[in-house]
């Protein structure tokens, strides 16, 4: 789809990398990560840089994820199929002021 992708391998990686990149315009956060969990990252990214949007993406049904990190901007099931996640990429873009990172 033409979008400058960067990768963490883990939460403390993500925390470095998007205080250091200026053009960040959307997170995809897995709840399961290696060495925090997700919500800590949404926690921080948050009092980061509210402006950035965050789609939850997780093998969790939507359910759990949306009570699990209640104020994300999206939610993605893994199952649902990358034609349905490039779909709320998308949407989540058309409604970012700042760019399209």
């Amino acid at each position: 789809e033409q979008y400058d992708v960067l990768e963490a391998e883990n939460s403390h990686a993500a925390t470095r990398l998007l205080m250091k990149e200026q053009d960040v315009s959307l997170v995809l956060l897995d709840i399961n990560m290696p060495l925090f969990d997700g919500s800590v990252l949404y926690n921080l990214l948050r009092r980061f840089d509210r402006r950035i949007k965050v789609i939850v993406t997780s093998a969790y049904p939507l359910e759990d994820q949306k009570n699990r990190i209640r104020e994300a901007d999206d939610y993605y099931d893994k199952s649902q199929g990358t034609e349905i996640l490039v779909g709320k990429i998308k949407t989540a873009l058309d409604e970012t002021p700042h760019g399209t990172d």
